[in-house]
């Protein structure tokens, strides 16, 4: 129940921080957001963070979506089945 709780709550602040991203990214040069020195955009950076966290609360949920498999054969003879 723990792990299900802690997956559940990363999942959430993972996407809310990819959301942010996503929009802190889609203002771009409007909004004065380059490096200091060299004028670097900063809103491919934020994009690709954006991905990033977005696939990091895609994998903390998926053990959850993902339906057990059944046993082998194997396995069920390990146990004394």
């Amino acid at each position: 129940m723990t792990d299900v709780l802690a997956r559940l709550v990363g999942t959430v602040a993972a996407a809310v921080a990819a959301v942010a991203l996503f929009a802190k990214g889609g203002c771009g040069t409007e909004c004065g957001e380059v490096t200091g020195t060299i004028a670097i955009v900063h809103t491919p950076f934020y994009y690709a963070l954006g991905v990033s966290m977005a696939i990091c609360s895609l994998l903390l949920v998926y053990p959850l979506i993902r339906r057990p498999a059944a046993p082998d054969a194997d396995e069920r003879r390990d146990s004394g089945e």
